[in-house]
């Protein structure tokens, strides 16, 4: 952004729009596609607070990784990303943010 001070807005949708005034024509595409990318993603995914083994194993699948590549992107050890699939240790919802980020940056990457 341009302008880097801080404005208190009574509306959001006034914040929204005075933000979008400031980024340059490539920032206003990036976010575009990242909110797209965001949605679809989302839409196909079940709340990161309740992950289930079969979520996270439906998340490998989606996301086309081994379980090496999976740790290897969660900065995970693969021995934990194998309790994970198995049931033995649950999904955190901090794991299923991250699975969730991973997806977004492969939908992104695609769009470029």
């Amino acid at each position: 952004m341009k302008n880097q001070h801080m404005t208190y807005y009574d509306d959001p949708v006034e914040a929204l729009l005075d933000m979008l005034e400031q980024l340059t024509d490539s920032e206003v595409q990036a976010a575009v596609r990242l909110i797209g990318a965001y949605q679809k993603v989302l839409r196909d995914l079940p709340d990161p607070s309740g992950w289930t083994c079969d979520d996270f194993k439906q998340w490998l699948s989606t996301s086309g990784m081994s379980l090496s590549n999976a740790a290897e992107a969660l900065g995970m050890s693969r021995r934990q990303i194998a309790y994970m699939v198995s049931g033995e240790k649950p999904v955190l919802q901090r794991t299923a943010l991250a699975c969730i980020g991973v997806l977004v940056c492969q939908a992104i990457s695609r769009k470029t």
